[in-house]
């Protein structure tokens, strides 16, 4: 069975947004174990319970339009490394495989497929979730103002890489590998110093599990506002980038 027809039925099965918080959970732990186990690893009853409310949340915020087979078979992917190399099984980790999922080749294919067989002429989306059109217009908007944003401020802050992961799958940023290797490094400094101006020590378990994953989202992060200090210094815009791209 390939890719599309198995996102084409996870389309059918009942959304984020209509299902309570309490069986929401419970669908994530069990789906979070199985990662575990597909990983090689073991977590705690407390991990589970953790990760379950914390991404219940992301969901909620982020990925309501979602629905429970959808996530399973979006963090069954991640952890089968289907979208590219990850940094531990923690929560910004289960971010990215929804991230990559929802803007998938794949499951533009499935919504348009689905789409088409429920009206030809509207095209109308799965209720509940955003076309196709719609995210790529969003993702546009957002990667210009933040660009506006750097502009006034030189600061860039990008929550949750939205705007980085954006250009990147367009092939707009581009840095050698001994670049991101230093802006790696950057990343691991740019933590030690909050840790050290923090009042209490992180030393945890949780805080353990996600420390690769935080270092990538600081390193994109600092690749950004490479990125668009280049676009500053070379007098370019980057709507006029964007809006080439499309021609």
């Amino acid at each position: 069975m390939n890719e599309i027809v198995l996102i084409k039925q996870a389309l059918n099965s009942s959304k984020i947004m209509d299902e309570s918080p309490d069986m929401a959970k419970k669908f994530l732990i069990g789906v979070i174990t199985r990662v575990y186990i597909m990983a090689g690893q073991a977590a705690s009853k407390e991990i589970l319970e953790f990760m379950a409310n914390e991404l219940c949340k992301d969901l909620y915020c982020r990925f309501k339009g979602l629905t429970l087979k959808e996530v399973e078979l979006a963090l069954s992917n991640g952890a089968k490394g289907l979208y590219g190399e990850y940094y531990g099984i923690n929560i910004r980790s289960f971010n990215q495989f929804l991230n990559d999922y929802v803007f998938s080749e794949e499951r533009r294919k499935a919504l348009e497929e689905e789409n088409i067989r429920v009206d030809t002429k509207k095209q109308i989306a799965v209720k509940g979730t955003r076309t196709t059109e719609e995210i790529e217009q969003m993702d546009y908007t957002n990667a210009l103002d933040l660009f506006e944003e750097y502009k006034r401020t030189k600061e860039c802050p990008d929550y949750g890489n939205v705007v980085y992961n954006y250009l990147d799958r367009l092939g707009l940023i581009q840095f050698s590998v001994e670049e991101k290797w230093q802006m790696m490094d950057e990343a691991r400094n740019s933590r030690e110093r909050e840790r050290k101006e923090r009042a209490v020590s992180i030393v945890n378990v949780i805080d353990k599990m996600q420390e690769g994953g935080v270092l990538v989202v600081y390193a994109k992060r600092i690749a950004l506002k490479r990125y668009f200090r280049g676009l500053v210094e070379n007098g370019n815009e980057l709507k006029t980038i964007l809006d080439n791209l499309k021609t």
